[in-house]
């Protein structure tokens, strides 16, 4: 499920569907993912995955004036709607996308899980992708400067990339430190704020590469929860020969007003969403403190934290109020009507899937002990 939102509309992925909801207007659309506008001469096996019923939809984002959205699905289709949800354009990427995203002058931008990234001016003369950047792992996130002069970048291997956009080819820095994939990135002013499987919230000068803060959310999980949400991962993974360590972040919100940033995360397997508050000073110092854990004592299925909080649950969605002294949750009644049309679909209540993260842990194979046994059994047989 995807939820995500623009000043007063808020957009919600589930499986097909694509709901839009503006809530000044109490006014609902949906719609269901098109068949796909198949490029010519495709090849067999690309035209079965194409043409196969299932079209998850696994990243979605708003135009940075939020007149268009783009939408990438699971048998790799991209989507550009309007506000009307009329479709724009409607083509075929090369690869899983993992994440788009816009360019400040509504360009939009994908992230594939073979490491490259593209962009797609969608010109009346050329609808055809360009390759701006490239990793050698699977990139998990990307992301544009409010300037629009730089391009960053997450993947697989703990890297972290700052790149000039769109001359992508020129790299900025390097921001390294996680020992983890790096699942999210988010840029504020001149900093890069990321989340990783390490369980850790870095900070970072986006010019130098620099880190600036780190959170270990593990020192501010339930002890009860986090030790039961470790042990379910020990015996999900447990011959999978997967070093687990602390609980990876799933997912990372962030809101900035000035100076001010309130970074929300949610830990695998665990059932409520911790709130920090940072404070970035003019030397580019940071100060943070844990503000609180929301636990709203049933299961969490979304959020999104821009200018609002929003928080999806398996009953109601709630509207949260942040400040630097604390936090105010309430049920949202002004959604009900998109609630009550959201939950009707079919695996409403089901999150994303466990495999998607695990499969992200690299895994380390001990191959001496057998070498040894067999130079052993070999010297055996010599004698």
């Amino acid at each position: 499920m995807i939820l995500i939102h623009h000043e007063n509309t808020i957009a919600i992925g589930i499986k097909n569907n694509l709901y839009l909801f503006n809530i000044e207007l109490q006014q609902l659309q949906t719609t269901k993912i098109p068949d796909p506008v198949l490029p010519p001469n495709i090849n067999k096996t690309r035209k079965e995955i194409l043409v196969k019923e299932q079209r998850d939809i696994i990243s979605v984002a708003f135009s940075k004036d939020g007149e268009l959205i783009a939408v990438c699905t699971s048998n790799k289709q991209l989507l550009l709607y309007d506000k009307k949800l009329s479709v724009l354009r409607n083509c075929v990427t090369d690869r899983l996308v993992s994440k788009v995203c816009f360019s400040h002058i509504n360009e939009v931008i994908v992230a594939d899980r073979s490491g490259d990234v593209n962009l797609y001016k969608f010109n009346e003369k050329n609808d055809e992708p360009e390759l701006i950047l490239g990793h050698l792992s699977i990139l998990l996130d990307v992301a544009i400067s409010d300037c629009g002069k730089y391009i960053v970048t997450c993947d697989r291997d703990e890297k972290i990339r700052v790149s000039y956009y769109p001359n992508s080819y020129n790299i900025l820095s390097y921001c390294l430190g996680h020992v983890e994939f790096v699942k999210n990135i988010k840029i504020v002013g001149t900093i890069v704020i990321s989340a990783s499987g390490d369980g850790t919230i870095r900070f970072w000068d986006i010019i130098t590469g620099n880190e600036l803060h780190c959170i270990d959310t593990m020192e501010f999980a339930d002890e009860v929860e986090s030790k039961a949400a470790l042990e379910k991962m020990y015996a999900d993974v447990d011959s999978e020969h997967l070093e687990i360590y602390t609980l990876p972040i799933t997912q990372m919100e962030v809101m900035s007003n000035g100076n001010v940033v309130y970074v929300a995360i949610n830990l695998l397997h665990c059932n409520s969403i911790q709130v920090h508050f940072a404070e970035i000073n003019s030397d580019k110092s940071i100060s943070s403190k844990f503000l609180s854990n929301i636990d709203l004592k049933e299961t969490i299925l979304a959020f999104s934290l821009q200018r609002n909080f929003y928080i999806l649950t398996e009953s109601s969605f709630y509207f949260c109020t942040v400040s630097p002294t604390g936090l105010d949750v309430n049920i949202c009644k002004l959604l009900d009507v998109l609630f009550e049309e959201i939950k009707k679909t079919e695996d409403f209540c089901v999150k994303c899937n466990d495999n998607v993260i695990y499969s992200l842990y690299k895994r380390k194979y001990n191959n001496v002990e057998e070498y040894l046994e067999r130079k052993k059994q070999r010297l055996e047989s010599k004698k």
